[in-house]
């Protein structure tokens, strides 16, 4: 619902929830590459992991990920992985 009023601009700009998310993913993610040791396009990566995510709450799925087992959330999320090498 704040995803949605957000992005028809009915809620204030502090409650901007899709640059929220975009920021925590982009903050988290330069964190995960700094610890790692590694550099990154932030910007790139949490557009794409955004698109991800965002999949599984507007697109029909099957079953919810949070229903499948730890077999197929691993195929997934492998899936996912693969697709960005």
């Amino acid at each position: 619902m704040l995803l949605s009023e957000s992005l028809v601009g009915n809620l204030s700009e502090d409650i901007n929830l899709p640059a929220l998310l975009y920021e925590s993913i982009k903050k988290s993610l330069a964190y995960h590459f700094k610890t790692i040791g590694k550099t990154a396009d932030t910007d790139f990566c949490a557009k794409q992991l955004g698109g991800m995510l965002l999949s599984h709450v507007i697109f029909p799925n099957e079953r919810p990920f949070f229903q499948l087992n730890s077999k197929e959330k691993e195929a997934v999320v492998s899936q996912y992985v693969d697709g960005l090498k």
